[in-house]
Formats: structure tokens, sequence, C-alpha cells
């Protein structure tokens, strides 16, 4: 399985980085980047939306190496 990020402005209270997430070509999820504002966690990505195995998951990621290894885990069931 190859996972993919196309990166993306997101809006949110303020523009937000975010990728959109594809696995094998298909449209999995979206992500974004947590601000300063989320204090300890700024930096940090989350899973804002997925489909599939990845739809209702509240899940962060250290970074983006961290996020793929868990959605191609999640993929994989």
């Amino acid at each position: 399985m190859h996972v993919e990020f196309q990166p993306v402005q997101l809006v949110c209270n303020s523009d937000a980085d975010g990728r959109l997430v594809f696995c094998d070509g298909q449209f999995a999820g979206v992500l974004s980047q947590l601000s300063d504002q989320y204090a300890e966690f700024a930096g940090r990505w989350f899973l804002e939306f997925g489909l599939g195995p990845l739809a209702f998951q509240e899940a962060d990621f250290a970074d983006l190496v961290d996020a793929a290894q868990w959605i191609e885990r999640r993929l994989a069931t």
C-alpha cells in the first residue's frame, strides 16, 4: 500500500496547513497541522476526516511518517 500526501491550505479559525491523504491513488482523508493554540500539541498532525477504516477515528501524529504508518496499519485490516 502506498500512502501519499498532497499539500493543501485549510480554512479553519486561521489558514492551516493540511494534507489530502491518498492510498494507492484513492482519496482517504484530510490531515491538519495543529497551530500554536494547541499548546503542547502544536506542530502535530491531526486526522480531521477519514473514509472507510479511517472514518470516525481520533488520531494525532508527531509527523507525516508516523501518520503514514498508522494509515497503512488501519487500511491493512
